[in-house]
Formats: structure tokens, C-alpha cells, sequence
């Protein structure tokens, strides 16, 4: 497979400031560039070649996606935080800066998020069949703008171990390749207790438009735990979260021309 079909898409846009202070913080720790995955480290240790760039490339009128097959994204942070390059040695954790910065004064603050006319670029080139791979913290900047009531988030959640199994109909779907996989079989009556790792503040997930979403994994023990604490800060939004029947799933995605896929 050619690398130039396969992109990952970093953020590249504290890079510059990161570099103005040294790339470490007083305290000697690295500083934190504003990306939470590296997903081009794990298509190298699979020897899947691929081509990185920066979110500042794929902005450019320039970069086209018209030859691509598949765009990644890192998890990446791109609320408004201050870049200041004296600020960032004095907070090496970018989210310690977004409330709060310890900088006494000169902020420079910016934010990371992708123009509307990239969001555009990435619309067309999965309405033309590309496939497009995004992480939790893509659900704002990415999914629901690109792809407009669909789905979208609706809290965050605190980090915590959730038990997950395939979606009902969706045990043999070859994207839960090596998810569930066992001695046993897709039994879940007999396959291991499988836990997947909620990170701190991710976003919850509603499903606006259930024509062109799949779920791929579901949590019935996040969704119960959602039920118990609606259930606690109103009856009535309890009842109202049953008949609706909202499911809490984890949240990765995957969109295509043909729809959602939700794991």
C-alpha cells in the first residue's frame, strides 16, 4: 500500500512556541504539544506505511485530498489555551492552561481547531468515498461540524473502567477484528470480561441520525451507571432517558460515505 494514501493528521500548531521554550519545562518534564494519541506509532510497529502531516498542511488551499484513501487524527487539543513560550515552561500540562494561566501577563492565546474551510475539504472527501478515522476529542472539532446532525456529544465523562461487548448484530464486524477475539469463540456468555478505558473527560455520545449510524461496541454498565445519575438528579429526566432509549457507547469513530460507524 502506497504511504501517500494512508495521512495522519497531528496538531502542529504549538510546535513553533514549544520550540521557543527549549521543549521542557522548569521542572526539566517535556512539554505537551497537544496531541494525546500517536497513532502514527502504532501504524509503524505494524509496518503500515503512512504519511504524517500537520493540521497547519491540511489547511492549505494546496494540500489536496483527492488522491487520499484514509485520513487519521490524533487526539488532539484545540480549545483557546495560552502558547505564551515563557508560559508553557511554567505549565508543561497544555489543559492546566486553558482555565487558568500561571503566566503573569502577555498571554498568547490561540487555539488549534481546523478553519471551516479544511472542515469542507474533509466533508468532500468522504462524500467522494474516503474513509476518515477520528478520535473522542474529534467529536467537536471534526464530527459535528463536517457532518451536521448525526450525532453530537452531550457531557463529559469522568475517567473509569467500563465493561463493553459488540452491539447486538455486530459480533462478526471486521473493524472488532482483535477486540473480542477469543479461545472462545463470540459467545459472550463465555468470552472473558473485556474493559475498555473511558479518559477523563470524554465526550458522551447521542445518535441524532440512527439510519446512518452503526454501533459497534456498547457499555450496558456506562449506560446504567447514565440512567442511575439522571434517575438521581430528576425522575422525570429518567423516564425521559428510557423512552428514548439513549445508549451510552464508547467513543471512536470511523465515517464513510455510506455512514457511521461508532465504537
Amino acid at each position: 500500500m502506497p504511504a501517500d494514501k494512508i495521512i495522519v493528521v497531528r496538531n502542529d500548531e504549538c510546535d513553533e512556541n514549544i520550540k521557543k521554550a527549549g521543549g521542557k519545562a522548569y521542572d526539566g518534564s517535556a512539554l505537551f504539544d497537544g496531541n494525546f494519541d500517536h497513532i502514527q506509532d502504532v501504524l509503524t510497529t505494524l509496518n503500515i506505511p503512512h504519511t504524517l502531516i500537520g493540521k497547519s498542511e491540511l489547511d492549505k488551499d494546496t494540500y489536496s485530498l483527492d488522491d487520499k484513501w484514509i485520513l487519521i487524527f490524533n487526539s488532539n487539543f484545540f480549545f483557546e489555551h495560552c502558547c505564551n513560550p515563557e508560559h508553557l515552561k511554567l505549565a508543561p500540562n497544555l489543559i492546566s492552561r486553558v482555565d487558568v494561566c500561571p503566566g503573569p501577563n502577555n498571554h498568547q492565546v490561540h487555539s488549534t481547531k481546523l478553519s471551516d474551510k479544511a472542515i469542507k475539504k474533509i466533508r468532500h472527501f468522504v462524500e467522494e468515498g474516503g474513509y476518515l478515522f477520528t478520535e473522542h476529542m474529534n467529536i467537536q472539532e471534526i464530527i459535528e461540524r463536517a457532518f451536521k446532525k448525526v450525532i453530537v456529544h452531550t457531557r463529559f465523562l469522568r475517567g473509569k473502567l467500563v465493561k463493553i461487548q459488540p452491539a447486538s448484530g455486530q459480533e462478526q464486524n471486521p473493524y472488532l477484528k482483535y477486540v473480542f477475539n477469543t479461545p472462545y469463540g463470540w459467545d459472550l456468555k463465555s468470552v472473558p470480561s473485556v474493559q475498555w478505558k473511558i479518559d477523563d473527560e470524554s465526550p458522551n455520545i447521542r445518535i441524532i441520525n440512527k439510519d446512518k449510524v452503526t454501533v459497534l461496541i456498547v457499555s450496558p454498565e456506562l449506560a446504567m451507571s447514565q440512567r442511575v445519575k439522571a434517575q438521581w438528579q430528576s425522575p422525570s429526566a429518567f423516564r425521559q432517558h428510557q423512552f428514548r432509549k439513549i445508549r451510552a457507547v464508547i467513543p471512536q469513530l470511523m465515517w464513510r460515505k455510506a455512514g457511521f460507524f461508532i465504537s
